[in-house]
């Protein structure tokens, strides 16, 4: 949908630092977030962490700062996944107990009996967590097909233009389709040649020991300069001269050439729609997020607002209270 690590880490640190206090109420224990109401307990918390971040190793430097600020990410993409369930559930498009339970029942497919909650035991996962992680997949999938797509419609004049404004993209590259004869031999080598330009085939175990052949179609911008230079000269039906190398020798027999041409505008469209609709994707997930952000109430815990408060300098409306 977009350059989506550096974008939604962009937004998870936006969401902790856009915060609303409300000073409503007395905090309860183990709650590290709350969005419009729903809480964010530390024991959840702490198995996103987990989740994403399961690489560590002694020879790693133990960096406070690093941690806490590992702890604020999965909080933010925490605080995002809440948000767009919430969206969906006023949209009437909420994920349900049987969609939950339907795609519990194609991963578990993958998996012999008894292993998949093995595997689970063996990475500290517990069962009803995974499938709030599940949930909260199928919840952006539906979120971008069902929510943000279906409002979105990529017009022709859209698609023409782009394509008239981006022509080089759309450029296909002269190709060479030809047949690479590998061995040791150089007479054997050659034979092998005339026995393909004859008959189309060879039949190489029985007639020529020792030579590989393959077929092969490259662009050539993808070819190395040996082969480009070999082939460049040749027309449809003629052999290379030979190439001797340290590991043997190579012919190079030309089928044919495709030569440079530009994609139709027909041909370019499955390209340009994808393009043009991520483009389009990601404006509506910003035009969402601010519409969401504006009015949402979303208190978190001080220690985290510290901890991304000493990164980004943020002036808010309104108070920033303890949950």
């Amino acid at each position: 949908m977009m350059g989506k690590k550096t974008y939604l880490l962009g937004i998870m640190l936006a969401l902790l630092l856009a915060v609303s206090g409300c000073g409503q109420g007395e905090s309860q224990p183990g709650v590290v977030a709350r969005i419009n109401g729903e809480p964010i307990y530390l024991s959840e918390l702490k198995s996103g962490y987990d989740l994403h971040y399961m690489d560590w190793s002694s020879s790693n430097d133990f960096d406070v700062e690093s941690l806490r600020s590992e702890y604020g990410a999965v909080l933010g993409n925490m605080i995002l996944q809440i948000l767009i369930q919430q969206t969906l559930i006023q949209e009437g498009l909420a994920v349900t107990n049987e969609d939950v339970a339907k795609a519990e029942a194609t991963i578990r497919a993958d998996y012999p009996p008894e292993v998949f909650e093995q595997t689970l035991l063996e990475e500290y996962i517990d069962i009803e967590q995974w499938r709030k992680w599940l949930r909260a997949r199928l919840s952006m999938e539906k979120f971008v097909q069902e929510y943000l797509r279906s409002n979105i419609v990529i017009s022709y004049e859209a698609a023409r233009e782009y394509y008239q404004e981006h022509i080089a993209d759309f450029l296909v590259p002269e190709r060479f389709v030809f047949t690479l004869f590998e061995g040791k031999e150089r007479e054997t080598l050659v034979a092998a040649s005339h026995a393909y330009q004859k008959n189309g085939t060879v039949e190489r175990e029985e007639r020529f020991p020792g030579v590989q052949i393959h077929g092969l179609d490259i662009p050539r911008n993808a070819l190395s300069p040996e082969w480009s230079d070999l082939l460049a000269p040749l027309a449809p039906g003629q052999s290379s001269e030979i190439l001797a190398g340290k590991s043997g020798m190579t012919l190079l027999y030309l089928t044919r050439r495709e030569p440079e041409t530009i994609l139709s505008p027909l041909a370019a469209y499955p390209a340009i729609e994808k393009i043009l609709m991520d483009t389009e994707l990601k404006n509506a997930f910003a035009d969402w997020l601010k519409k969401v952000s504006s009015s949402a109430v979303i208190e978190v815990t001080p220690l985290l607002q510290e901890i991304e408060g000493k990164k980004h300098v943020v002036s808010s409306s309104g108070n920033e209270n303890a949950t």
